[in-house]
């Protein structure tokens, strides 16, 4: 028999194949003994198929809580992660620097404006995230206290439906919600206006619209080869769509740059110049420093993503619970004309407190039902 047959070469090919994967295997396990207890992972997958009875991650993450202890490991693919269930043992981790920063995913570095700068929402803990986390609420506060928002948020409401109520059948809420949220973010945010059937908001649409197919499942594409490999084609549309984004992004910082008007605050864009010119006058080096184009950048697609999921989701329910409640119903479309019974006139943030029915409404939905799918995961590095 000749040494380099076929099925000698297929044999020790087999056997090498089979060796490996039984070291990994054991390697992995022994791993896993390392960690505080939890549900038994899986090589390659990890705790994947814990998850797939339709119901709330956090429901799932309850009853196994009252398993294995308040403290518990879950693996996404072959990355172990803590979980702690204990509010006060929560509080005391939250105000843990150590615990502050956030795993580095090849998802989120797609919409990273260039290596090396940063983020908020998926940032490690250090001072540059300090500053943008305190300027990003300024310029909020700056933006919501100007008249631009309650105009421009009157203006798409009024443009979709417009638009909706010529339709003789059924309204579908989740698309409508959403055709108002995306553009209206992309106004509110960074200045773009985008009618309702431009391809440029087809594409926020439906980067948007991956968001909430796979929430926080999209992840996942990190962990596991596997899953890479699976949603290789939805992976890639992420990737198109991310170069898209960043062009719009990048030009549209540009183009505010050359025609800011400090006196103007158009948009949140003019709001971050706005501080990073205070900045510079009171020689604040700190905060100058860490607002470049690029951080400017990833912090308004921090908002865009933050806003157009908690938005859409809030207002989801919102609307529901109006459906099953037409008692409710009554009694705040009761109110809204009340106060707003000049037609020419739009709510803003000063007569909040002429709707408190609406507000305690809104505030219930936020107790009741979780408005985020996208779940962000603290991190640490460990040796062990």
């Amino acid at each position: 028999m000749a040494i380099f047959d076929p099925l000698t070469i297929f044999v020790s090919i087999l056997v090498g194949l089979i060796s490996l994967l039984t070291y990994h295997v054991f390697k992995f396990y022994s791993k896993v003994k390392k960690f505080p207890p939890g549900p038994t992972p899986l090589p390659f997958i990890g705790n994947i198929f814990h998850f797939k009875e339709m119901k709330h991650n956090h429901d799932i993450i309850e009853e196994m809580a009252k398993k294995y202890g308040k403290v518990m490991t879950l693996w996404l693919g072959e990355f172990p992660h803590i979980i702690v269930t204990d509010t006060e043992l929560a509080l005391h981790v939250f105000r843990t620097k150590t615990f502050s920063g956030r795993t580095q995913l090849a998802f989120t570095d797609q919409f990273k404006s260039s290596p090396g700068s940063e983020y908020v929402s998926f940032g490690d803990f250090n001072t540059g995230w300090e500053v943008l986390r305190r300027m990003m609420f300024a310029a909020l506060r700056k933006y919501t206290a100007s008249e631009s928002l309650p105009q421009q948020t009157k203006q798409m409401v009024d443009q979709v439906m417009d638009r909706v109520l010529v339709k003789k059948a059924g309204v579908d809420m989740k698309d409508t919600i959403r055709l108002i949220t995306t553009p209206l973010l992309a106004k509110s945010l960074f200045g773009l206006d985008v009618s309702l059937n431009e391809p440029l908001l087809q594409d926020l649409k439906e980067l948007v619209s991956i968001f909430e197919r796979f929430g926080t499942a999209i992840l996942l594409l990190d962990y596991s080869l596997i899953f890479r490999f699976w949603y290789r084609k939805t992976w890639q549309k992420v990737v198109d769509l991310s170069v898209i984004y960043k062009k719009m992004l990048y030009k549209q910082i540009e183009d505010h740059e050359s025609t800011y008007q400090p006196d103007i605050t158009r948009d949140i864009v003019d709001a971050f110049i706005w501080t990073r010119e205070t900045a510079e006058k009171e020689e604040d080096a700190d905060i100058y420093s860490h607002l470049t184009r690029d951080n400017i950048m990833n912090a308004i697609t921090d908002l865009f993503q933050a806003g157009s999921e908690t938005t859409k989701t809030t207002l989801h329910w919102f609307f529901l619970m109006l459906c099953l409640r037409p008692d409710w119903q009554s009694k705040i479309h009761r109110e809204i004309k009340d106060n707003l019974s000049d037609e020419e006139r739009y709510p803003d943030l000063d007569m909040r407190d002429q709707f408190p029915l609406l507000r305690a409404f809104i505030l219930e939905v936020f107790i009741l039902f979780y408005i985020s799918f996208f779940i962000l995961l603290l991190f640490n590095v460990i040796s062990l």
